[in-house]
């Protein structure tokens, strides 16, 4: 699969306008509101350069955010917040109230900043225990999906099922076709411990409810990727013909460290993280991120606000 082939076709056939407010004020930004100035569906502002016409629905900003909170951090916590991260967080106040179709953001910001603000204004969407990532990995026609590279640092079986559904959920929304296996130092019981069991068992229960995608686990990326390998491992004939580009690994660690080998070492693009699990789309920048990775994530978010904008 060409990947940005299928996103841009997915893009081309937009039915309705979709409105992205950019919350970071960067020289960068400015290249990126060049480049979609004359889309006919994709409309990009700036939070410095609308923030006067928006003064109106950001008076109340500070008493809004006070009751979102109810009653978990004080009117002095807030106002330090706001000091702090105002574009942030007026950003996204905007994106709650309905004035905007998503939000795109991180380059002045930790993504443990830029998340923490979305976990609080915007938060989990209905039927969704648990926000996750996923990074996107791209080269020529081989495209790879690695989760979770930024929320979720302590991994108990209840958070890796969530994860592995987060991460499938999406790619079914994008109509993308893509197998998943649950990464460990083990393949299929050759270690048994706590660790590999809750991999085993995680992976077996979303298979049991996914019926058009694979999912294995635990198993050794060597495994996963290469059939001849897996096949040598688990000589199980009828994981043979089967490709997976789906992976998700059994802690943040693990998960931050592998893309960024396949990123610099492979010389794969990589962009994201796209928070999975969102009550509405908000994505998190690089602070590295080249524009070539701010088009691409905003094209993603668009494609997960899809018909909400109707």
């Amino acid at each position: 699969m060409n990947f940005y082939k299928e996103i841009d076709k997915k893009i081309s056939n937009l039915n309705n306008e979709v409105k992205i407010l950019l919350v970071d004020n960067d020289p960068i930004i400015n290249e990126t509101l060049d480049f979609f100035k004359n889309h006919p569906k994709i409309k990009l502002f700036k939070y410095a350069d609308i923030k006067n016409k928006y003064k109106n629905a950001l008076l109340d900003k500070k008493d809004f955010y006070y009751e979102l909170r109810k009653g978990k951090e004080s009117h002095e916590v807030v106002n330090s917040t706001f000091d702090k991260y105002d574009e942030l967080y007026s950003s996204l106040i905007l994106l709650k109230k309905g004035y905007f179709h998503g939000v795109v953001g991180g380059l002045s910001y930790t993504s443990a900043d830029f998340i923490r603000a979305t976990l609080k204004i915007i938060g989990l969407a209905p039927n969704t225990e648990r926000l996750s990532s996923l990074m996107f990995l791209v080269k020529d026609d081989n495209t790879l999906f690695f989760s979770d590279p930024s929320v979720n640092i302590d991994i108990n079986e209840k958070t890796l099922y969530n994860i592995g559904k987060n991460h499938i959920d999406f790619l079914e929304k994008l109509n993308i076709k893509s197998n998943l296996a649950f990464l460990s130092f083990s393949t299929y019981g050759s270690v048994q411990n706590e660790q590999t069991n809750k991999i085993r068992e995680v992976a077996k229960l979303l298979q049991d409810q996914i019926e058009n995608r694979k999912v294995i686990g635990e198993v050794q990326f060597d495994a996963a990727f290469d059939k001849e390998v897996r096949y040598k491992k688990t000589k199980d004939n009828n994981l043979y013909n089967i490709d997976f580009t789906s992976f998700v690994f059994p802690d943040l660690n693990s998960a931050n460290i592998g893309y960024k080998l396949v990123q610099y070492l492979a010389k794969y693009d990589a962009f994201g993280p796209i928070l999975l699990g969102l009550n509405q789309p908000a994505n998190d920048l690089s602070r590295g991120a080249k524009i070539k990775d701010i088009i691409y994530t905003i094209y993603i978010t668009v494609l997960q606000i899809g018909d909400k904008n109707e």
